[in-house]
């Protein structure tokens, strides 16, 4: 009985508050979407293993289960970049019919909230050759704007509207 009255109590207590959260853990996926968040946020400055684990409120052996150093991260950081920068833009304007429609989720994507990540992007590459290379990479154009626009030309042809 000594064992089970103890067990009873830590499920509750130590067992409930420290191992019971960490049942579920981050994925690589999940550190790189984190780490856009941060980045459009806080800057480059801010992607660390420390950092991030502190904000996460974890320890930064799971970012090391992940990556293998921090410019592995880095890495895979500005690849996340360039497929979210893309993706998203692409999806959100083809759910549109109309034109105007589209060529207003085209601005919202130039001028809102994707900005502020692509504009600390920007200042990564200041700093970062492999940021540099992603953002200048002949095959991506990361102006949210150009992007679009040449689709919608492609799409709609001389119609006028882009």
């Amino acid at each position: 009985m000594y064992g089970v009255s103890i067990a009873r109590r830590l499920r509750l207590s130590i067992q409930y508050c420290m191992v019971w959260p960490m049942t579920e853990r981050l994925t690589a996926q999940d550190w790189l979407d984190f780490a856009l968040q941060t980045l459009a946020h806080e800057g480059f400055e801010a992607l660390k293993a420390d950092v991030l684990a502190r904000k996460l409120g974890i320890t930064r052996g799971s970012f090391y289960w992940h990556f293998n150093d921090l410019e592995a991260f880095h890495t895979r950081v500005i690849e996340r970049w360039k497929q979210a920068a893309t993706e998203a833009i692409i999806v959100d304007i083809e759910r549109f019919e109309s034109p105007e429609k589209r060529m207003d989720a085209l601005l919202r994507h130039a001028f809102g909230h994707g900005a502020s990540l692509e504009i600390h992007m920007r200042t990564w590459a200041a700093s970062n050759t492999d940021a540099a290379r992603a953002v200048s990479d002949s095959r991506f154009v990361p102006n949210h704007a150009r992007t679009a626009r040449r689709s919608e030309r492609r799409r709609f042809g001389s119609s006028g509207i882009c």
